[in-house]
Parts: C-alpha cells; structure tokens; sequence
C-alpha cells in the first residue's frame, strides 16, 4: 500500500511516486503504509488509455476493484498488499463485541427467552475473517452477560442458570454472526479456516455471498435473500416475509467497505458545482478475452494504473441541480442524493468561502442504506461504520481532487457527512467520531422512533468504544510507542499488549523487545506468570493470515526462553501446521 493516485485539476497526472500531499503523507503514517511500492519498471511500461473524461461514478475502475477482490479472495491480505491492521485487531474488534452486545440485550431483553429466530449480525465485506474471528472470540466470552433463546418444547428448568457455551442453550444462541462477501474464493477461505470450525459447529456463525451493490428497483421492496452456509438455510428479510413480526432488526457492520464502493467526485468552485472527471490509463489489457480482461493487471492491480483528473470542462447547469441524478446521470432511486448535492451547494458560500470545495458523494453506501431501508421490515436496523472520510462539511474545504490511496485495489475518503444527512432525511438517527483525524467510526439507526434512546445499551457502549479512546487512539498509540520508544521497558510493553487485548499483530511488533526482557532474567515471579498469561491470551487471538507473520513460533519462542516448554512446544507444532517446515521450528522442537 502507499501508491497514491492524486492528479492536478488541470488534467496533468501526477505519478504514483510523485503523491507527495499532507494527506497522502497523513494515510500512510496512519495505516503503516510505506512511502513507495513502486515498481523499479514503471517507467516503461507500456500505457493506453482505457476511458477518457468519465464521471467517476461512471468509471471502470470500479469495474476493477470488483474483478480484483472477487479473482484474489484471500490472496490479497496473505501477501500483505491490502492493510488490515486498524480494523483487523483485537482492541476493535473487543470494542465492537461490546456495541454488539448491548444491542442484543436492547433488542432482546435479559434472561432466556422463546423466540422462532435470532438477532443476526450482519457483516458486509468480511474479506479474510480476522475481525469477524476476534469479534466472535470476544462474544463467547461475554455469553455469560447475553440472553439466550430457547425452542418451545425445551423446559424452562432445563437450561436455567446456563450460558450459551452449554450443551443446552448453544443449540438456540441469542445472535447469529453472518458473514458476507462478494467474493466466493474468500468466503470459501473463511469456511475452511482452522480458528473458524468451533464457530460454525455451534451454529453461532454463518456465511453468505452477498453483493453490496446489487442494484434494487425503484419504489421496490426487494427482499434480502441469503443462503446460509453451513446451515444451507434462506435466510430472507422482506416486509411481506409471514414472519416478518418474529424477526428482530439486523445489525449490520460494515468496515473498510464503503470505501470501495462506486462513488461520485464533484469540485465547487466560486459558487459553481463541477463534474469531477477521470481519465484511466492501463497497461495493455486483453480486451479479446472479457471474462480476463483485467488480469494483465496483476495482484498489484492499481500499480499498472494511472489517473488524470479534470473539471473546469464540466461544470453542472444550475437548472439541472435538483434533478441531477435520475434516468440520465446514475441509476433509478438515485433521485433521493439529489437534495444532499443541493444542500452542500447552499452552504458553499458559507463553509467554502473562496477555497473551493472537493465533495464525494458515496454512491455504493447510499444506495445500499436505501437498500436495507426498503427491503427491511418496517424499515428497522442499526447500521456500524467504520472508515476513513469526512465526518463534517468544513472537511471537504479546499482545492484538491479525490485522494486515491492504491494497494493492490483503491479505496477512497467517504463522505460520512451525507450518510449523516441522507440517514436524517429517512427519519433515522446518527452517532459519528468527534475527531477529524484518521480512522472514523459512525452509527446510523434506522426505523426507531425515539433513536438512540430506545436503544440505550447499545449507545452507551458505542460511547464508551468510539466517541472517546478508540480505533483510531489505539492504531496511533501503538504505533507512536513503536516509533518513539526504541527500547520499551517491558512494563510499558505489556501495558500496551494488554490495552490491545491481547492482539497478535501488536505481540509482533515487540516480539524481539519481550524476549530482550525475559533473556535479562530480570523479571519478579509474579511478572513472570503476568506474561505467560499475555502469551496465552496472544495465542488464543491468533487467525493464522500471513506467512510472513508467524506468531505461534515467535509466541513459542518467548516462551521457551521463559523456560515453559510444554507450552512453547505447543505453539512450535502450530507454527508447523500453519506455516509449514522451518529449521529452526524444527530444531526447538527438539
């Protein structure tokens, strides 16, 4: 990751390297990114023009974001060119088990209960399923706090006191944790993966392919319909379902996906709104094999892309500003954006002032709320976002064409501001990061009359996760300590392996500086056994992704020089299982 598309408005592209923007610089510092990933032969690449002067929205880069998750799957994090870390570690992943938590309990009440169907936790864009394994770790441990629901004929007697880890109460858990993706290869990695089996056995998770931005008709109710696996059950939410009354509203999750879905770009400028165009330029693609088009283009796909931007050419008639989208200019339905683009055009004057503004209008995350909110019974669920954008207007001030960050696929600033504003228009209610840097996190609450307060668990614990000390403090503490800190006291060192909840990427990060610490021989018996202790929870976290990250042979290795053997032979055999032959696994292990 660290290629960034970010071209001048008079149309001259600006190269890969050459991105050297405050906000460029800003992403990569925030998601460890490395300042250039460039191919030593870019230069000499052959180019051509793939599509001149396109409304982005238009564009066939989306056409290649698609093709690259769905041919990649899993490959893409496996060889480290897609981040994951911010919304991939245990401290968010801990954080958003509380926020869901409290939405069961408000949405269920306590105790135990007989009801025909669960609360689903719906997770759109799962990709490799890290955070969805630490999410789903964290609530199993939590089962004891959560209410369990029972079939009809089960006597109450019978499971009384019971958490859902029983043998009784797991057969009806209180939620069920879908995952869903659009690509099949990375739903079938998930189904295999080894930390996955216990889940799925239990019937606490489910996966399900699902297009976010499947398009729905008009003034149409579409039902959503998923087809479950394991389980090969429908799943199907509908107004008109028979059972509609027995359903509880869905909570969706969605992380790093509304930035990759289709957005619109737009330029203001002294008092004008202007179409911000793109011209795409490739290496040469097969364009006799369709159904291939794409694969010249490689696993690191955005490196053999570049990117011109220009908008002075194409500036919006102000008759047609109210009706901007519609039969013409996007898809049906879309007509609903048209009062976001007028709103921001009234207060250019006032928030803009002389210094333009650089507005995206997130299509693909509209259009899929209009989705849910049509297909829904009574229109009801609680949507979690969590992305890098634009949590307020003054945000998008100043000249400057989209920031385009590449790492095998692109992703984009969403403008979390018109989710604000389109999720009001609808009736619903809105919670968003007060802060304007890095990571942001956002819930939108739809069909509750009295919002929020109807649901008071789940607003306190969202609060308490992202209003204050959350994602975005945690990635930028550990990363500062990394940085600032080059020799750690082994104190401060377990104080941030146990804020991070045990994450294995942070374990990895000080690997070398905790075996330091432990050689010294330094360490009282009570930090001693304090540390085993952080090894064990490390390596109860670990879902097994990167070759390049072994974490069971660095786990065994401190604990092999903590002289636990047993343990540390354990996790070598892991590390086997996983990683495959090593000689030096295969020499601690005797």
């Amino acid at each position: 990751m660290g290629n960034v598309l970010d071209c001048s408005s008079a149309g001259a592209c600006v190269t890969l390297a050459d991105a050297q923007k405050e906000e460029t610089e800003n992403y990569e510092r925030q998601h460890g990114v490395p300042s250039n990933t460039r191919p030593s032969s870019f230069d000499d690449l052959d180019f051509s023009v793939l599509e001149k002067n396109m409304p982005f929205r238009d564009s066939q880069l989306w056409k290649i974001q698609r093709w690259y998750y769905q041919n990649y799957g899993m490959e893409c994090w496996e060889s480290m060119i897609v981040p994951s870390f911010v919304t991939s570690n245990a401290f968010i992943a801990q954080q958003t088990a509380r926020v869901i938590a409290g939405y069961i309990r408000d949405t269920i009440g306590e105790g135990n209960y007989t009801s025909k169907e669960p609360v689903y936790v719906i997770e759109v864009g799962s990709g490799h399923g890290k955070f969805s394994f630490l999410v789903l770790q964290s609530l199993v441990e939590m089962s004891e706090f959560l209410p369990v629901l029972v079939e009809d004929e089960v006597p109450e007697s019978t499971i009384e006191n019971e958490s859902m880890n029983s043998a009784t109460a797991i057969r009806k858990p209180a939620f069920v944790y879908l995952i869903t993706d659009v690509s099949q290869k990375a739903l079938e990695a998930i189904a295999s993966h080894p930390a996955m089996q216990t889940f799925l056995e239990t019937g606490i998770l489910e996966l399900a392919l699902f297009d976010a931005e499947e398009s729905t008709q008009e003034g149409m109710y579409n039902p959503l319909l998923f087809t479950l696996h394991p389980s090969n059950d429908a799943l199907e939410f509908s107004t008109a379902a028979e059972n509609s009354e027995d359903e509880y509203p869905p909570l969706f999750i969605c992380n790093y996906v509304f930035d990759s879905l289709v957005q619109d770009a737009f330029r203001i400028e002294d008092g004008v709104l202007f179409e911000n165009r793109v011209t795409v330029q490739t290496v040469s693609l097969d364009d006799e094999s369709p159904s291939e088009k794409y694969d010249n283009l490689g696993v690191r796909a955005m490196e053999n892309v570049q990117i011109e931007w220009k908008y002075r050419d194409y500036p919006v008639p102000r008759n047609i500003l109210g009706n901007y989208y519609g039969a013409e200019r996007g898809e049906k339905g879309d007509e609903e954006f048209n009062s976001i683009l007028m709103e921001y055009m009234k207060e250019a004057k006032e928030e803009f002032c002389n210094d333009g503004a650089s507005i995206l209008i997130p299509i693909g995350g509209l259009r899929l709320i209009q989705r849910l909110e049509r297909s829904l019974p009574n229109g009801k669920f609680t949507i979690l976002v969590g992305d890098k954008g634009y949590g307020s207007v003054g945000e998008m001030k100043g000249g400057r064409d989209p920031h385009i960050a590449a790492h095998g696929s692109f992703s984009c600033m969403v403008n979390m501001d018109a989710l604000s504003r389109f999720s009001k228009k609808k009736g619903g209610h809105c919670m968003i990061t007060p802060y304007q840097e890095g990571f942001k996190c956002q819930a939108l609450c739809f069909g509750e009359s009295g919002g929020f307060s109807n649901l008071p668990e789940f607003s306190m614990a969202w609060n308490e996760a992202f209003a204050g000390f959350g994602p975005e403090s945690f990635s930028a503490l550990q990363r500062a300590v990394k940085d600032e800190a080059p020799d750690p006291s082994l104190k401060l060192t377990t104080s941030l392996l146990r804020l991070s909840e045990g994450d294995p990427d942070v374990f990895f990060k000080f690997k070398a500086n905790l075996v330091q610490h432990v050689s010294s021989g330094d360490l009282t018996p009570s930090a001693w056994n304090d540390l085993r202790e952080d090894v064990s929870q490390v390596a109860g976290n670990n879902y097994h992704l990167q070759t390049a990250k072994d974490v069971s042979f660095e786990a065994g290795r401190l604990l092999m020089a903590m002289k636990d053997f047993k343990a540390a032979l354990h996790l070598f055999s892991h590390s086997q299982a996983t990683c495959g032959d090593h000689p030096a696994t295969l020499l601690n292990m005797g």
